[in-house]
């Protein structure tokens, strides 16, 4: 289920720890899948293609450089990946059926809230991916993304952005987003920054 920005605010203004912040063991079937120098920050299990046995959803998240004249021309300090980990018919080994560097937000992208990754939702062909930042003027990104059998990939089938002001958390603004206004977007192609202007573009 899809949390609003309200939602959220108050887990994190009651001190939640939600936040993805701490690695994970790797599982080591899994360990082959992630980039030399991540670490993993999220893992997640469901039947993410349908086909009757359990994947892998994970995030990783490359090493954040101590060096602050490395973190001052880093743009995106603490960069993740989305990997989406499919099972074989026993169950046991998995490969890589697809991945992202774009969709899951940066570990310092959230603005003075820091950390904006709140987590992933999964279940049979689909997962959610959760974000939530900003400062006076709070922040929500979710997207959404469904397997498709005739593609053989998992397309953006809604994104909701909602925003509020932290003094007036009753007010909060929502605009959701799905296929009629972006079109087909493989998780592979997605951009936050481009995939609803590439579709009003092309029209």
């Amino acid at each position: 289920m899809l949390r609003s920005v309200l939602a959220i605010g108050i887990l994190l203004s009651a001190g939640s720890s939600a936040l993805a912040a701490d690695a994970l063991e790797v599982p080591p079937a899994l360990k082959q899948f992630v980039p030399a120098g991540h670490t993993l920050i999220a893992l997640e299990r469901a039947d993410l293609d349908g086909d009757g046995t359990k994947d892998y959803l994970a995030v990783t998240q490359e090493p954040i450089s101590e060096d602050p004249n490395v973190i001052e021309i880093d743009e995106e300090p603490g960069s993740r990946r989305l990997l989406v980990l499919i099972a074989a018919a026993d169950g046991k080994t998995y490969r890589l059926a697809a991945s992202s560097d774009k969709v899951v937000m940066c570990a310092q992208c959230g603005g003075v809230m820091g950390e904006p990754f709140i987590g992933l939702d999964v279940s049979k062909k689909t997962f959610t991916v959760h974000h939530y930042g900003g400062s006076a003027w709070r922040w929500s990104y979710d997207y959404t993304f469904n397997y498709s059998r005739i593609d053989k990939a998992w397309q953006l089938v809604e994104s909701r952005e909602g925003s509020f002001h932290a003094t007036e958390p009753d007010k909060e603004t929502m605009d959701v987003y799905t296929p009629k206004d972006f079109g087909k977007v493989a998780l592979g192609d997605f951009d936050p920054y481009t995939y609803v202007k590439r579709k009003k573009e092309a029209e």
